[in-house]
């Protein structure tokens, strides 16, 4: 009789999903789980700030964004170096082939009988082989253009992509940013006399060997903290 007069208010509640406690409490915990592994297994690299003092960079890290630039004074113009927070990996020679990759009740694995190499180098002899991409902007103080260069971190060694002259650096600073400008040819399809002095003056303004092993340092560093910072809000916002 009841559910007869009042069936708009009856039928709802029996509708109602069953909340599964244990899904919840095993997400809280995988999060706490991995919480303890980021902080136990993080090592603060003391040579960045020493790269930072001794290199008079400047560095930003642009809040709520992965990108990060390096600012200076070299020679008279204006030195910005702009690169994104990222797990870096190793060369592909090392990586495990297409052949290892095998499929195991549904579960992708893979396998490697390789040790990791490492690459000593100053900062940090503990870091394996990774690459970074970042980009290079050189003008003159009141200037508004000013020269570009596309590089990556290969090995201890500044990689040149492109190098290309702008009317607007500001857009250039954005390593993630699509344009049409022209942007030269090749770095490797540019007279190797050519490409050589580029590479010289770059190191005459503090691009070199050093600068690529902080790149290839700070970047994972970076994303580490926000890979954490990550999982706070998630672990908050589950309570």
């Amino acid at each position: 009789m009841i559910k007869r007069l009042f069936p708009s208010i009856i039928s709802p509640f029996k509708r109602l999903p069953h909340f599964n406690f244990s899904t919840f409490n095993r997400l809280q915990r995988s999060i706490d789980k991995e919480l303890v592994h980021e902080n136990e297994n993080y090592k603060i690299n003391e040579a960045i700030p020493r790269f930072l003092k001794d290199r008079d960079f400047t560095l930003t890290d642009i809040k709520d964004s992965t990108q990060i630039l390096l600012t200076k004074i070299s020679h008279g113009k204006n030195v910005v170096v702009s690169f994104n927070a990222k797990i870096v990996f190793k060369e592909e020679k090392n990586l495990p082939q297409i052949s290892d990759l095998v499929e195991e009740k549904g579960i992708r694995k893979t396998f490697s009988d390789k040790e990791d190499e490492k690459v000593p180098f100053k900062l940090s002899p503990d870091f394996h082989k990774t690459s970074v991409d970042f980009i290079v902007v050189i003008k003159k103080p009141d200037a508004k253009s000013g020269m570009v260069f596309e590089c990556s971190t290969k090995i201890n060694e500044v990689i040149i992509h492109k190098a290309y002259s702008t009317h607007d650096t500001e857009i250039s600073k954005d390593i993630s940013a699509v344009d049409y400008r022209y942007k030269g040819r090749n770095f490797e399809n540019i007279d190797s006399n050519l490409r050589l002095r580029m590479t010289d003056y770059l190191k005459d303004h503090g691009i070199d060997e050093e600068l690529v092993a902080f790149l290839e340092a700070y970047s994972p560093d970076k994303e580490r903290h926000q890979y954490v910072e990550f999982l706070e809000k998630l672990k908050n916002f589950v309570k």
